[in-house]
């Protein structure tokens, strides 16, 4: 039984985790980069996408980044504007700015939960408990023969 609910567990922890970051990301903007000589990848959340990208910039240094930030409206559904382009929460952003480049893809939190949730629910019908039908076990006489 232990075994079971630990296989589960495994594949419960990544939709748990896309619920959790598609509230979170409600609300709040995440993200980290790293650049190195001028070109940079970048990822986090906000308005409920997970975005990855790239990152040109001669005006930062090298190195780590990170951003934490409260946004200023709730959104569990991403907007467009002039550099972001949605459909279906999956989206495109592009800004350039004066030796600065930025673009990323966006995934929605709605279909990442979706993508790890088949495998759970795979998962938990092949970890289900096998139990044997209900009611008594039933013999069938065999037929004597007649003298």
């Amino acid at each position: 039984m232990f075994r079971r609910w630990l296989i589960r567990s495994l594949f419960i922890l990544p939709v748990l985790l896309g619920v959790l970051g598609w509230a979170w990301s409600a609300g709040h903007y995440g993200g980290i980069a790293y650049i190195h000589r001028g070109h940079g990848v970048r990822g986090g959340t906000y308005w409920g996408t997970v975005f990855l990208g790239g990152w040109r910039s001669l005006k930062h240094p090298d190195g780590w980044t990170y951003g934490l930030s409260a946004q200023a409206s709730v959104q569990f559904w991403p907007q467009d504007s002039n550099f972001e382009h949605f459909f279906l929460g999956f989206g495109y952003y592009y800004w350039s700015s004066a030796g600065e480049k930025l673009y990323s893809l966006c995934i929605p939190y709605w279909f990442l939960i979706l993508l790890f949730g088949f495998p759970l629910l795979f998962a938990w019908r092949k970890t289900a408990q096998k139990n044997p039908p209900p009611g008594f076990p039933v013999e069938i006489k065999a037929k004597v023969a007649e003298c």
